[in-house]
């Protein structure tokens, strides 16, 4: 009962007896922000300022339960280390959640002059949000033949001025490139 349970708590509160850990933590919310992510919100946009490049392209955009250990982990997409991501899944599923997230994500920890993002929206306009970010330098839509070319050509000729890039000093990695650059 109400009371039984509360007289129990009222005795433990007055012997000072430590009440049992719960076994689970809180349930995560259904709707999060990428604010409550602690490993980006203590890497990111604040102040008016980006906290500079690092060695790492990380997009977070979840937090995972690990029920064993009883700890939330932030999930992140490395974009470095696994180069290419497949998003996929039914209509409806959140994939274009998911990409709005990952730009957001990666605009928070990098500046406009570190990163530069080309958006293809070929199944609805709802991308189109992404616009406002600074570091968008144009969104494609699916009944602009024309300029889907145009991006595409785009990112073909600076691919190659990149694998020249990394050819002249001998790695086919963006890390290692930018240490022997800078060094």
């Amino acid at each position: 009962t109400t009371q039984g349970i509360a007289h129990l708590n009222a005795t433990c509160d007055k012997y000072h007896f430590a009440r049992a850990r719960s076994m689970w933590l809180k349930e995560l919310a259904s709707t999060m922000y990428l604010s409550q992510i602690d490993a980006l919100s203590a890497r990111c946009y604040a102040n008016g300022e980006w906290p500079g490049a690092d060695e790492s392209l990380l997009a977070y955009y979840a937090t995972a339960d690990d029920v064993e250990k009883q700890r939330y982990l932030p999930v992140a997409m490395d974009l470095i280390a696994e180069k290419n991501q497949l998003i996929c899944g039914l209509s409806g599923s959140g994939k274009t959640t998911l990409l709005q997230t990952v730009a957001v994500s990666l605009a928070m920890r990098y500046s406009p002059e570190e990163l530069h993002m080309y958006v293809f929206s070929l199944t609805s306009r709802v991308l189109s949000s992404l616009a406002a970010l600074p570091h968008v330098g144009d969104i494609v839509y699916e009944d602009e033949l024309d300029e889907q070319i145009r991006l595409i050509d785009m990112i073909n000729a600076e691919s190659e001025r990149r694998r020249k890039l990394f050819a002249q000093v001998m790695t086919d990695n963006y890390i290692q490139y930018n240490y022997d650059v800078d060094n």
